[in-house]
């Protein structure tokens, strides 16, 4: 051990008995903090950051302040780059890029090794860890999250995402974005932002960052002074605000202003050209009338001030690139995120403090703040390791809790546009009549998310479908067009969408055009899993009898937008951002469910259904195989003349019978003769429609089924044969309907609050 890491340790050690004795001294002291907060009080934080100064040269200090980029597949110069700058310099922290699991993690064990200091972990996981590693499930990004109405949802957005977070022991996640996103061209915010409505960015915003700081994560307020008023990427390029101080000042800056108010842990600068606040036209990174003027002087901020990363084109090609860093540092700036040539820059701070430019009370006044800023997350605490187990933080990442809050995310937020009637005279949405309506699915360009669209949309109704895999030509969707005449319903979803506006938001104007002319001639529903923004550039879309915006194509998007259409899940987003005709905050809502929702992120395996809604994909055999939701199961004649009555499943009813499934939308169900009379071959999924319409009022998609004194007949028959043991049962719990046909061991479960 080195003898600087020994003093390190052993002066935590010392701090920490005395902090112990006060504590045995008055036992209540501190006690409120450690059960309240996940992070350490401030008379120990103190304590710790005392200790730890102590030890620094000057050039460690420096070297405290910066952030530096990693990835697992750098190549070997680079990472001995990285290994320098850790073990020898002594950067204080690092971001991972991008990777992949569990290389990703590996290499950060490996760089936690080399570091006497503890490292300040970071990542920029705005929607997710999943950002970074693409293996783990997307959160949606922020506009998606914009269009929910509950401000609670976007607290437990923050929190998801900072416990994801907590779990990879990243320290902080720089989110939450709170630029007002009001132009419809902006290449590198867009989807970014909460939206249009400073109001919401800044509430959203403050609730996200809460959210993750209860989880044990700093999160970062940016793009300071307000990145979305902008139509150049700041990756590439420096993009210009021209505006008025008056105008930045009541509009861009104030969602920075509440979160100040509520000592957001930290804000990023953004590499932004601002007349009004910097005539030289200085990148505000790098400006001291933007960060020391503006931000700590007259908005009063106190916390961390970090730079966007110093490697961006908006910043690095203004100065030579080891000045860059001292640049930021004299605007005022504490951290500095990813600078390039990182040893001469820390060479470039450490001469400006020679020549009397900055001074050491200003350098030992921000490493106190990034000091700080580990110490309150533990770093600097006996028994704590940065070493992450790459199968445990995938296991936890992948845990069904994610996935199901993403589903409720989803259900929350995807918006209904336009909502005409159909050929029947009725709003088209929800679908209400199944019985005698050819229903279709078409997937365009959607080799990701298409099959699985279908698949629920097939759990309501007989929809057949077409999956277009990109490139789609239009020859493709000619032929499409000549498969699917003659069809009641054309449900289209528009898969493979962009963000971006230079790419047109992922559409293709003359198949688009092409599409809107034959939603004219047959009455079709579209699903735009894709931005707000749409509106402004597709043409005709009002020909469509009803427009879905899905904002993102994600598994849950695709599993609540089409339930909406079968009035599983009511549509109750709101548009973020104003498009077209279309005012931010516009809403058009469908709030009655018609029909049982399907739920496809349980705890339980179990197939159920419990208060209306259908929970899990399949059930286990006894023998312990699983048996799948659409497995065929059959139900023998005798069975069916027991439990339902021999005049229903007389041959001659075979019509009879064909309707009502048809109309319960129980596509997987037929009649079949068996010795005389009719058996039925059906699924768990259609026989769940079956049991909703039993223990129900005999309404099912909005339409009386069944009459009532035919249901009463059917519960009295339920109720009969509840009465034996090997038959179904009420239990405490509510209504347990345990199904053994045939096959014995086959056992379907219906619970009933």
């Amino acid at each position: 051990m080195s003898r600087k890491k020994f003093v390190i340790e052993m002066t935590v050690v010392l701090s920490s008995l005395f902090i112990i004795i006060g504590l045995i001294a008055v036992p209540h002291l501190f006690a409120k903090d450690v059960v309240n907060s996940p992070f350490l009080p401030d008379s120990i934080v103190r304590q710790r950051v005392d200790s730890v100064m102590q030890t620094l040269s000057t050039r460690e200090k420096i070297a405290q302040l910066i952030i530096i980029e990693y990835c697992s597949e750098d190549k070997p110069e680079k990472r001995a780059v990285q290994e320098y700058l850790i073990s020898k310099e002594k950067v204080g922290g690092i971001i991972l890029m991008w990777d992949k699991l569990p290389f990703g993690i590996e290499r950060t064990n490996e760089l936690h090794n080399l570091a006497e200091i503890p490292l300040l972990t970071t990542i920029d996981a705005e929607w997710g860890v999943s950002m970074r590693y693409r293996e783990l499930p997307v959160f949606p990004r922020q506009m998606q999250f914009g269009a929910i109405a509950d401000e609670s949802v976007i607290y437990k957005a923050g929190y998801h995402i900072g416990k994801e977070c907590a779990d990879f022991k990243y320290h902080v996640n720089f989110a939450s974005d709170v630029d007002v996103n009001n132009n419809a061209d902006n290449p590198v915010i867009n989807t970014r932002s909460f939206g249009e409505d400073m109001h919401k960015v800044a509430s959203y915003g403050a609730a996200f960052i809460k959210g993750m700081n209860d989880a044990g994560v700093y999160g970062s307020a940016k793009h300071f002074p307000g990145h979305g008023d902008t139509n150049v990427d700041s990756h590439k390029a420096l993009p210009t605000l021209d505006f008025s101080y008056d105008r930045l000042d009541s509009l861009e800056l104030y969602p920075f202003k509440q979160l100040i108010s509520q000592s957001v842990d930290m804000i990023m600068v953004a590499h932004l050209s601002v007349p009004a606040l910097d005539s030289t036209g200085t990148p505000t990174s790098i400006s001291k009338p933007v960060v020391t003027d503006l931000l700590k002087g007259k908005l009063g901020y106190k916390g961390i001030v970090i730079t966007d990363a110093l490697n961006m084109k908006g910043v690095s090609e203004s100065l030579e690139k080891k000045m860059i860093a001292l640049e930021a540092y004299k605007a005022g700036v504490d951290i500095l995120l990813m600078p390039e040539d990182v040893s001469n820059s820390i060479t470039e701070i450490e001469k400006a403090l020679d020549r009397g430019e900055i001074t050491m009370a200003s350098l030992d006044e921000r490493v106190r703040k990034v000091l700080t800023l580990k110490a309150k997350a533990g770093l600097f605490e006996k028994g704590y390791s940065p070493y992450v187990d790459p199968q445990s933080a995938k296991d936890s990442a992948l845990k069904v809790e994610n996935k199901a809050f993403i589903y409720e995310v989803a259900k929350e937020s995807m918006t209904l546009v336009t909502n005409f009637n159909g050929k029947d005279g009725e709003p088209v949405l929800p679908v209400k009549q199944l019985k005698g309506k050819k229903i279709a699915y078409l997937g365009y360009d959607a080799a990701k998310g298409g099959k699985e669209c279908a698949a629920v949309l097939r759990r309501f109704a007989a929809v057949d479908s077409i999956i277009l895999r990109g490139p789609v030509k239009l020859s493709d969707l000619e032929k499409a067009k000549r498969d699917l005449a003659g069809y009641d319903l054309l449900i289209l979803g528009i898969n493979n969408t962009d963000a971006r506006p230079q790419f047109n938001f992922g559409i293709d104007s003359v198949q688009m055009k092409f599409i809107t002319d034959w939603a004219v001639e047959q009455d079709m529903v579209a699903l735009f899993m894709g931005t707000p923004y749409v509106l402004d550039r597709l043409k005709d879309y009002e020909n469509f009898k009803a427009f879905i915006i899905g904002y993102q194509n994600i598994p849950q998007n695709l599993e609540a937008v089409a339930q909406i259409i079968f009035g599983a899940v009511p549509a109750k987003g709101v548009l973020p951002v104003s498009s077209d005709k279309f005012k931010y905050g516009y809403s058009l809502k469908l709030d009655q469910k018609i029909r049982p929702e399907f739920i496809p992120y349980s705890k339980d395996n179990t197939y159920r259904m419990k208060g209306g809604k259908i929970y899990g994909n399949h059930i286990l055999k006894c023998e312990g195989d699983t048996l799948w939701f659409n497995e065929p199961i059959r139900l023998s004649g005798s069975f069916l003349d027991e439990f339902i009555g021999k005049e229903l499943f007389e041959p001659e009813a075979s019509q009879t019978l064909a309707d009502f499934f048809e109309s319960m939308g129980m596509a997987d169900t037929r009649a079949v003769e068996e010795n005389g009379r009719l058996a039925v071959t059906t699924t768990l999924d259609d026989m769940s429609k079956f049991w909703r319409l039993m223990m129900g009022s005999g309404e099912f998609g909005g339409i009386q089924q069944i009459p009532e004194p035919v249901r009463d007949r059917f519960i009295l028959v339920i109720y009969s044969i509840m009465k034996r043991d090997n038959g179904m049962k009420v239990s405490d719990d509510g209504l347990k309907v345990w199904v053994d046909a045939d096959v014995h061991d086959i056992v379907y479960k219906f619970d009933r609050n």
